[in-house]
């Protein structure tokens, strides 16, 4: 009898999944497997923006791409952001004005370590002003908000030790950096993952 009933419940509970699951469509964006994105947002009932990297200019570098797609999947337009090294975008969001803010990592600079990289971007995907900041230690910045005072706030982990330390680092709407902090335990490894 428990067999049984153990045996309904996960039928209906597996139906229960599939009944709410549903895929509004699903689609393979860009036009080889050199693309991906590591963030989608949604703009309005029937726009997305998203950011990653493509390698289809140098399938030995990854480069910063961002794009904006329909509920479909057809996409509005892409752009590709291309310095001298490596780049590539986690996060994108909108900001108040409808331009967008993507943060990310790049090794174009001359240290030996990824820098962080902030790129705004206007409502046609066209940038505004890129920012990066080089640290003696790796960054990995893994989410970033918009704060109603005005700029942004954005979350992570830095490498310090070979231990990784939370990092929280707030930034103006320039992308001038105001302050960053670190938190952590001495011999345990962390990361910021939302503000």
């Amino acid at each position: 009898m428990k067999t049984i009933l153990l045996i309904i419940i996960t039928a209906i509970a597996l139906n229960f999944q599939m009944l709410f699951s549903q895929n509004y469509f699903q689609r393979a964006l860009g036009d080889s497997m050199s693309q991906l994105l590591n963030s989608i947002e949604l703009l309005s009932d029937a726009e997305f923006i998203g950011a990653g990297y493509t390698s289809k200019l140098n399938p030995y570098s990854k480069h910063g791409w961002i794009c904006k797609f329909d509920i479909d999947g057809n996409i509005l337009w892409d752009k590709t952001y291309q310095r001298y090294g490596s780049e590539e975008f986690k996060r994108i969001i909108k900001t108040d004005n409808g331009e967008f803010l993507a943060i990310g990592k790049t090794d174009s600079l001359s240290t030996s370590k990824a820098a962080l990289l902030i790129v705004k971007f206007d409502v046609n995907g066209d940038t505004i002003w890129v920012k990066t900041i080089a640290t003696n230690e790796f960054i990995d910045i893994k989410h970033i908000e918009a704060l109603s005072t005005g700029g942004f706030i954005m979350t992570g982990a830095t490498r310090q030790s070979n231990i990784n330390k939370i990092v929280l680092i707030k930034i103006n709407t320039h992308g001038v950096v105001d302050w960053v902090n670190h938190y952590g335990y001495l011999n345990y490894s962390q990361t910021g993952y939302c503000v």
